[in-house]
């Protein structure tokens, strides 16, 4: 979110991947300076994190993303991720995430 708050006055089309459902950070500072403005949820689960007294929270949440809906919305601005995915090694990357994310909850 950060990047596109850089670069200036004059966006062109603007799409934010979402990683809280239903959040959508950052309008009110990148609507009046974009072209368009969308966000697409891409978040196939949630799993609560915990905050410093342990109490469980969406706020520290680790989001799973949805890969064809991620991958669709990449096709969709012409983009060719597609054309480099890996879904074998994104899958290893995601549940060793997940795993480490699991970890902190349970200990704390």
């Amino acid at each position: 979110m950060y990047g596109p708050l850089l670069m200036g006055r004059s966006l062109a089309d603007v799409v934010v991947l979402q990683r809280r459902s239903k959040l959508q950070l950052a309008r009110q500072m990148l609507g009046p300076r974009s072209a368009t403005l969308r966000y697409r949820d891409a978040i196939a689960a949630a799993i609560p994190g915990r905050t410093w007294r342990g109490d469980l929270t969406d706020a520290r949440s680790m989001s799973i993303l949805d890969e064809e809906a991620l991958l669709e919305t990449f096709d969709a601005l012409d983009i060719a991720l597609r054309d480099h995915w890996d879904s074998r090694r994104y899958a290893e990357r995601r549940d060793a995430d997940l795993q480490e994310h699991l970890h902190r909850v349970r200990r704390a």
